[in-house]
């Protein structure tokens, strides 16, 4: 699993605690800067520490709430996304807002929602998947057209607008009213199945929201009246195909190296797992560069009871990786055990 880098001004406060405390040294600055370890390990600053904190611990008081202040400051202005600059001459045939952030905004703006969703979709026979793509739109949409994009929004390039535009609302709302909410965003009128999309979304939007905090947006999901299920979806999948976007600012520390993880951390109660499961296989995508066999052998060492849902995994990622060649998909399969999934 990567490391996560703190921000100079946390580094800064582990530095002023471990001047007064020396317990606080080895708890702090041990774990995050190596520089300032080997500073306070040759006992720079420790012969005099008034000199430095003149105020004893109300100087470590002051200095708390100042790192307090300008964390929240720098994670609020980190989390704060640059709006693309909109090209008016963007063409209704464009084939650069697949992976031109400025010609989809611009896209999204000067056609729409629906027209832009029609145009990636026709765009997926030639670069692959379109749901991330799918995806920036949805949250642009939301920029440009507030919550107008829920009723905008459609199924094309497996939801992905939907779930842009519900992860742009939470970041502009919160979670305080999350049950009122999602009368807001799925409406009742919706059938099952897009009813099922909508509160996925949720899910993505919950994730993004919570930082990609996994266990803070699961516990978000659990607070729904129904259809958590298919809010824990959203969290898992945003976990995967958000949680690595460094051009957008995300980092998420529930992925690694191994293609079973997160669904076998021990921290994740089992109500979780099967929709862990049911995502994972986006994840070996990655890892395994789309090799199927690979694939198929991770999810044939996965717990019993959550086999079916891997190989379920597996299936979609087969088809959604090779559209329009029926073929493809059929072979990818193949390597599932023969009569079992």
């Amino acid at each position: 699993m990567q490391a996560v880098h703190k921000p100079p001004h946390q580094q800064i406060f582990y530095f002023a605690v471990g001047v007064n405390r020396r317990s606080s040294q080895k708890k702090f600055v041990n774990f995050h800067n190596d520089e300032i370890f080997v500073m306070i390990e040759k006992n720079i600053f420790m012969k005099s520490p008034s000199r430095f904190l003149p105020w004893g611990t109300l100087g470590i008081i002051i200095i708390f709430a100042l790192w307090y202040v300008l964390g929240q400051t720098m994670q609020t202005n980190s989390l704060e996304t640059k709006t693309p600059a909109y090209d008016t001459s963007i063409d209704q045939n464009a084939t650069t807002i697949f992976s031109d952030e400025t010609a989809l905004f611009s896209y999204v703006r000067k056609f729409g929602p629906q027209q832009t969703l029609k145009r990636l979709n026709e765009l997926s026979s030639i670069y692959g998947s379109c749901h991330d793509s799918a995806h920036r739109a949805g949250r642009f949409s939301y920029e440009i057209y507030g919550e107008e994009s829920f009723r905008e929004c459609s199924a094309e390039c497996h939801s992905g607008c939907y779930h842009g535009a519900t992860e742009a609302y939470f970041k502009e709302h919160g979670t305080a009213n999350l049950e009122e909410n999602l009368k807001t965003l799925c409406s009742t009128e919706l059938n099952p199945f897009f009813s099922h999309q909508c509160i996925h979304g949720i899910g993505h939007g919950l994730m993004a929201w919570a930082n990609y905090e996994l266990f803070d947006a699961l516990e978000s999901c659990d607070l729904l009246s129904e259809r958590q299920d298919s809010c824990w979806t959203g969290v898992f999948m945003e976990n995967i195909v958000g949680g690595l976007s460094s051009e957008e600012g995300h980092f998420t520390n529930y992925l690694s190296d191994d293609p079973l993880y997160p669904c076998t951390d021990s921290a994740l109660a089992n109500k979780y797992k099967s929709s862990c499961y049911f995502l994972q296989t986006s994840r070996m995508m990655q890892l395994f560069t789309n090799d199927f066999s690979k694939i198929a052998s991770a999810c044939a060492i996965a717990p019993e009871t959550y086999r079916m849902s891997c190989f379920g995994s597996m299936g979609r990622d087969a088809g959604g990786s090779n559209q329009k060649n029926p073929a493809g998909a059929i072979a990818a399969c193949a390597y599932a055990p023969a009569g079992e999934y």
